[in-house]
């Protein structure tokens, strides 16, 4: 029997895998991940860098957003098989007990 935290990381995982690849991977991969994280970088870049921020504005920010949109992209497919993993392995810990 599974405990009440792993039924909860099992449900979870099933709502999240219940969704379309490409919708997962554009929720989690890109908007939850690769455009904050690029604007951070960014703002991070003007704070230590000393860029200006109006130049970050011009060329940073966009060569920021289509990189780690791409990243977004693979960390979104390698997010996935994650959770597919962690879900295979709360079923089969289910089923053997």
């Amino acid at each position: 029997m599974l405990t009440e935290r792993e039924q909860k990381l099992k449900t979870q995982a099933e709502q999240r895998l219940a969704m379309p690849p490409y919708k997962f991977v554009l929720l989690y991969g890109i908007l939850l991940w690769g455009i904050p994280v690029g604007i951070f970088v960014g703002l991070i870049k003007v704070v230590i860098g000393g860029n200006t921020f109006d130049m970050w504005l011009k060329k940073d920010l966009w060569i920021n957003l289509i990189v780690f949109t791409l990243a977004g992209i693979l960390f979104g497919f390698i997010t996935r098989g994650m959770v597919q993993r962690q879900l295979k392995k709360l079923k089969e810990k289910e089923i053997s007990q």
